[in-house]
């Protein structure tokens, strides 16, 4: 579609940022989610010497995981709710996980479900 402002066509651009996500033409949003993991993680790895704190208490770390690592991560969801793909849903899904296995001070070693850890937290 041709839009035409002052005798002058607007050109289309691919994507652009809005509300601090990705907005694409093709409404996929494998990009922003893998964006929002990579900012979430620098979050995560900034935080390292909280996760293993043993004077914090597990719903401290759990309420600040929330507050800052998740909110991060779902921020400007509903945009992209319609056309997020399973395999972005996998990838969020681990990304969870590895961060409640730090708060829980587990490594994958240990064989612990994801969802035993995420009923004790």
């Amino acid at each position: 579609m041709k839009v035409i402002l002052e005798n002058q066509q607007l050109s289309q651009c691919e994507n652009f940022l809005y509300l601090d996500g990705i907005a694409y033409q093709d409404a996929n949003c494998t990009a922003d989610v893998v964006r929002r993991i990579g900012l979430a993680s620098g979050i995560v790895s900034s935080l390292s010497k909280m996760w293993e704190a043993a004077g914090i208490s597990k719903t401290t770390k759990v309420f600040l995981h929330k507050s800052t690592v998740q909110a991060i991560v779902v921020y400007n969801s509903a945009t992209c709710r319609p056309t997020v793909r399973s395999e972005d849903n996998k990838n969020l899904r681990v990304f969870e996980v590895s961060v409640l296995r730090k708060i829980c001070g587990l490594s994958r070693r240990n064989r612990r479900r994801h969802v035993d850890i995420m009923k004790e937290l």
